[in-house]
């Protein structure tokens, strides 16, 4: 289907806007959700901190309250020691019932007693429903009484829920201030239990309950807030919705226990999908007490989050759904203005492109399209240049590979007891690395490969320069450091020092096995041992080409059967793979 120009125009104008808006909406709701979640998670890290610290301080002010009883409480705990003492430290000989009315008269509140053997279970108590109660079955408290059993000094509880009988495994009886004190004997712990109507009056003003209610004040994003005792007994709660109850909403899950026993808070869920519920145990143990004031306070939250991130997505869709409309209005307008010299300009360049660089932008008549005009006119003349250039360049490589090739030998002679192999795989640009091998007038074998500094043809040149070279004075008698130092000093003198070559040149006697070398700054050769042990012949002197008047030294080397020496230029080791890696001459060790 052919379509115009100004249809091309509308269509990308309206693509680059939806592309523009593809690109900088997401971005900024994203930004915009994050700063949601964000101050949404720092109010509800503030809300958290703010209950710990509000528990903190009703546990305080109620620990403050209760320790006011603790005088009275430890003189009633020495009459009863007393007592236990005057007994024959036999339990069962004390008259419980009249220390509980003694004690009761002296406190103006009901007081019982019990006695706690060493099994956790009460044997003696003037209170008859909680007579043989096991405390065996209250793990925690049980560990913190045989510790008690040990000592010799009174423990003051605060006022704590008590058991009401053997069933009780959730503590739900009434308030009560508990004391403890064990015998000298250390066989058991007597035990008072103060009851008064007043300890329900003071908790009814330094109340959990009404603590949560500010706590929600604080951050309306609360759906339901609880608090459990450290036996999972709910101890205040409160909901968004004033229509339920506490008595509907769902019993101490896995998660609470789970919180109790462990005495760690956890959260699961997510705020985005307005599930997230935050469980918080707060550690209100006192060392000094047996029994455990420390509370699970569990925060639901509600899906006002939700909710938010929902309105804000809304927003910015509207916005895009505007940005496009806004789009297709523009593109109409500027199509029309502009399509007709771009109609031209489209002209124009489908003729270039078909070949015609000879052809130029015809003239327009505003600014714009004028300084279009002289751009694409430069710019086709530069791809006429750098057409030229690059057929040049190819003329070149052309060239410099034939040298290349013509210089690298078809085949080379083998000393018998010897495998020789060679190979050069041409890389993108024509380089200097060249091998040659072969024949001196004794029985010996020449081998050397060289690197010559730069690419195309003058690589090549002095390349072909440098085997003409090493040939040429390889052909009389002498030492390998001899040889490359003549053919260092010829090197200079023709080319002077604009170039230079790394160079590995070795002369080996097939009768003798000995490899006699030079190594003029070239990468070691790696030697590899049939004892399965390696080294590399470093290099004896500098490149060629760059003093006139090197120190090259001279190495041997006796190769035995299974020996392998490997001879090869730095394209080996900085050759690349498809991600860019190179090669290395560690890689080449481990090959």
């Amino acid at each position: 289907m052919i379509v115009s120009i100004r249809q091309y125009l509308i269509f990308y104008i309206i693509l680059i806007i939806s592309l523009v808006l593809a690109g900088v909406l997401p971005i900024s709701y994203i930004r915009a959700t994050e700063d949601v979640i964000r101050e949404h998670a720092i109010i509800e890290a503030y809300t958290e901190h703010t209950l710990i610290e509000s528990v903190q301080l009703v546990n305080k002010g109620l620990d403050l309250i209760d320790s006011s009883l603790n005088p009275v409480m430890e003189e009633m705990l020495s009459t009863y020691l007393e007592e236990y003492t005057r007994s024959g430290q036999d339990p069962g000989a004390m008259d419980l019932f009249s220390l509980k009315e003694r004690f009761s008269q002296q406190t103006n509140a009901t007081v019982d007693l019990y006695v706690f053997n060493e099994d956790g279970i009460i044997l003696y108590t003037t209170e008859p429903a909680v007579k043989g109660v096991d405390f065996k079955n209250y793990p925690e408290f049980y560990s913190a009484l045989k510790q008690h059993m040990k000592g010799s000094t009174p423990a003051m509880d605060r006022v704590v829920r008590s058991v009401q009988n053997q069933s009780d495994l959730k503590v739900l009886g009434d308030l009560r201030k508990f004391a403890y004190i064990p015998t000298p004997d250390h066989r058991y712990v007597l035990e008072i239990g103060l009851l008064s109507d007043a300890f329900a009056d003071i908790r009814s003003e330094f109340s959990y309950q009404y603590m949560v209610g500010r706590i929600w004040d604080e951050n309306p994003d609360i759906d339901v807030l609880e608090i459990y005792d450290i036996w999972g007994n709910r101890v205040a709660v409160w909901s968004s919705d004033q229509n339920i109850s506490e008595e509907v909403l769902p019993l101490p899950s896995d998660d609470i226990t789970q919180a109790l026993r462990s005495r760690s808070g956890t959260s699961f869920g997510s705020p985005v999908q307005g599930d997230r519920t935050t469980i918080l145990f707060i550690d209100l143990k006192n060392p000094q007490a047996l029994s455990d004031d420390s509370i699970v306070a569990v925060i639901r939250y509600g899906d006002r989050l939700k909710e938010q991130l929902e309105m804000l997505l809304f927003q910015y869709i509207l916005f895009g759904i505007v940005g496009i409309g806004s789009g297709i209005i523009l593109a109409l307008l500027v199509s029309k203005r502009i399509s007709a010299p771009i109609r031209e300009i489209v002209t124009d360049v489908h003729q270039i492109a078909d070949g015609d660089l000879d052809h130029t932008i015809r003239s327009m008549h505003t600014l714009e399209f004028t300084e279009l005009e002289t751009s694409m006119n430069l710019m086709i003349q530069k791809i006429k240049e750098y057409s030229e250039e690059i057929e040049r360049k190819r003329s070149e490589m052309l060239v410099a590979s034939k040298i290349q090739q013509s210089i690298i030998p078809a085949s080379f002679p083998v000393p018998e007891g010897f495998d020789i192999a060679a190979i050069t795989i041409p890389a993108l640009e024509v380089g200097g690395d060249f091998y040659d091998i072969f024949s001196r007038h004794d029985t010996s074998v020449t081998l050397v490969l060289a690197d010559v500094a730069g690419k195309g043809v003058p690589a090549a040149l002095f390349m072909a320069l440098s085997r003409t070279i090493i040939r040429i004075l390889t052909r009389w008698p002498g030492s390998p450091a001899g040889i490359i130092r003549s053919s260092n000093s010829i090197f200079i003198e023709d080319s002077g020092s604009v170039s230079f070559v790394t160079l590995f040149f070795g002369v080996l006697d097939a009768q003798s096995c000995i490899l006699r070398y030079v190594n003029a700054g070239h990468n070691p050769p790696v030697l590899y041992r049939a004892e399965r042990n390696l080294s590399t012949l470093e290099p004896t002197g500098p490149v060629i080409g760059l003093l006139d008047d090197p120190d090259y030294s001279e190495g041997s080397v006796t190769l035995s059967p299974g020996d392998v020496l490997v001879i090869y230029s730095d394209g080996v080791t900085e050759a690349m793979d498809p991600d860019g890696k190179l090669f290395t001459e560690e890689r080449l060790y481990e090959v």
